[in-house]
């Protein structure tokens, strides 16, 4: 992966030249791609977190989103309920999606 990451890269972008490369080249290569991008984007993007009470889980999710920048909203959606303890750790995000999903 780390030969068609440099050398052949060229060859993998031009579809003249792309038939002659087999199918594991190509997987490697766009396997390759995806860890580059993954591992660019957790350093570059933090986390958005949002709190919201749960009786006016639609409005106030947006107006608290509506203001994020292109950049934040990449980040990993953290939501906590207003006056409930809770980490999320994934089950709250999940509950919210599942809210929004009802309005």
């Amino acid at each position: 992966p780390s030969l068609l990451d440099k050398n052949f890269e060229v060859m993998v972008q031009d579809p003249r030249c792309r038939k002659h490369l087999n199918f594991s080249n190509k997987r490697a290569y766009f396997r390759a791609q995806l860890r580059r991008l993954r591992q660019h984007s957790t350093r570059r993007y933090g986390s958005l977190r949002i709190t919201v009470p749960r009786r006016d889980v639609f409005e106030r999710s947006f107006h608290q989103l509506r203001i994020k920048t292109a950049e934040e909203m990449r980040g990993k959606l953290h939501v906590t309920f207003d006056g409930e303890e809770g980490i999320d750790a994934g089950g709250l995000t999940r509950e919210w999606y599942s809210i929004l999903a009802q309005k």
